[in-house]
């Protein structure tokens, strides 16, 4: 079982990936990776990051292949 903090990061990783399974089929994923990618996001603790779109990838990967 996970603690209420890892829960809580999931959730807030899978509000920035929804983006990307959800995205407008007319929009490339890499033009969408590089668009988030592109802006900062509050992290549960409050403070603001970016993040790679190569991070953003392997978020998305984890994601699909196991949640």
């Amino acid at each position: 079982m996970t603690t209420p903090d890892e829960t809580e990061v999931a959730v807030w990783k899978y509000g920035i990936i929804s983006r990307l399974l959800h995205r407008n089929e007319e929009d490339t994923l890499n033009n969408e990776l590089v668009r988030l990618a592109g802006q900062p996001f509050r992290r549960p603790d409050g403070t603001l990051v970016t993040y790679s779109p190569e991070t953003l990838r392997k978020w998305l990967y984890r994601y699909r292949h196991g949640g």
